[in-house]
């Protein structure tokens, strides 16, 4: 068989080799992964469609399935999913720090149940209860003590599917190593807001840069 044949089989085979998700090893697109958080399923073997969606557009806005709402493919899917669980532990973190512990309850904004005392007026009370503050003490007064359960189940069901994930020794090693790099980047990222709150950067724009850097990136 000459050179050019087996090109062509080769080419004729990946055309009709089918893409599955990376996590749970489905053919479909969408809804249905036991695996994903969002039960999404992730296709990363097509470069040619959307592993979101599979459709054959491959950038720009318009998934249905995405977090982000952008089609993508590869590593950039990556890239979209470390941007959702970034935004997630920011916003679990400010879900799960006492009232009593908040900048609002030092300015004496709210109470230590977390309700309004006054309005904020000076520019530093007005940092400290920002429409996402006011958004997530809501949420924090609706759920109550539920909050504790609902992060320890959070980080139960993330460990639950990397346990039934297949591991090895230098699977565990490399772990270790990368939570000690996250936690390198997630101090420089508390490091980067208190710089910012320094440098008189207000609340709300710190907020909405941070949503705006991870949510739509598009590299």
């Amino acid at each position: 068989m000459d050179k050019d044949s087996k090109n062509l089989i080769t080419l004729l085979n990946e055309s009709i080799k089918k893409s599955v998700c990376s996590m749970c090893g489905a053919e479909a697109y969408g809804k249905g992964c036991i695996y994903n958080a969002r039960g999404l399923h992730l296709h990363m073997d097509d470069p040619k469609k959307c592993g979101w969606c599979g459709s054959s557009t491959i950038v720009g806005p318009g998934c249905v399935y995405s977090p982000t709402g952008y089609h993508g493919v590869g590593a950039n899917l990556y890239t979209s999913m470390v941007a959702e669980c970034f935004v997630t532990s920011y916003l679990l973190k400010k879900l799960t720090t006492p009232f009593s512990e908040t900048k609002a309850y030092d300015c004496g904004i709210i109470s230590e149940e977390g309700n309004l005392i006054k309005k904020p007026i000076s520019k530093e009370e007005k940092n400290s209860y920002t429409f996402l503050d006011s958004f997530i003490f809501k949420i924090k007064r609706y759920l109550g003590n539920k909050l504790d359960l609902i992060k320890e189940s959070i980080y139960f069901e993330a460990s639950k599917h990397a346990i039934n994930e297949k591991s090895s020794v230098d699977d565990f090693e490399n772990e270790i190593k990368l939570k000690k790099k996250l936690n390198i980047v997630s101090r420089e990222f508390y490091d980067i807001i208190s710089e910012a709150e320094k440098a008189n950067i207000p609340t709300t724009v710190i907020e909405k840069s941070i949503i705006e850097c991870f949510l739509n990136d598009k590299y």
